[in-house]
């Protein structure tokens, strides 16, 4: 005869790493949602007059072999007459990522030292600045399906969970008709 632990045991794995799925999902959730949050804000986030410092390209390989390159665009600007400096491109990312390097190079040949910009601030937290504001039309669609695919993964978890519950507990559930 089998022990009811070895009988929960199977399920209690399953939930672990469910519930390790879900709280990964939910760290990635709350990325996209503050991403597309402040992405949204910044367009209406107040601008004032700021100053290109530098401009570079920095090469970053990732894990799985690709290769980006950032076009590094370094500003600094002024708010109630407080200095700040910043390189975030727009709301989602620091720099502009290109797969080309010539691509990054004409990217901030748009920018040169000393040149006068237009920097869009976060008037709660002026450090936080943008040169563009907003966000792509297809970011918000990429993070607008992420947010789907969490729900149904909140509603299969939720559906497995209640399964799981009932056979630790033993509860038969039955369709009854109604005539």
């Amino acid at each position: 005869m089998m022990s009811a632990k070895r009988k929960i045991f199977p399920y209690s794995i399953g939930f672990g790493l469910t519930v390790s799925f879900l709280v990964l999902c939910s760290i990635g959730a709350y990325h996209f949602l503050s991403i597309s949050v402040r992405g949204f804000a910044s367009r209406s986030w107040p601008e004032t007059l700021g100053e290109v410092v530098s401009t570079s390209i920095r090469r970053s390989v990732y894990a799985r072999g690709g290769t980006c390159f950032n076009g590094v665009i370094t500003y600094r600007y002024v708010v109630d007459g407080r200095a700040y400096r910043s390189n975030s491109y727009d709301p989602r990312q620091q720099s502009k990522c290109f797969r080309k390097r010539s691509d990054a190079k004409e990217f901030t040949a748009w920018f040169s030292v000393g040149q006068r910009i237009t920097v869009y601030y976060d008037p709660h937290r002026p450090s936080l600045a943008v040169l563009k504001p907003g966000l792509h039309p297809v970011t918000h669609a990429f993070y607008g399906l992420m947010g789907v695919v969490f729900l149904i993964l909140i509603g299969i978890f939720a559906l497995g969970a209640r399964r799981i519950f009932d056979k630790l507990v033993g509860v038969k559930r039955s369709s009854v008709s109604h005539s």
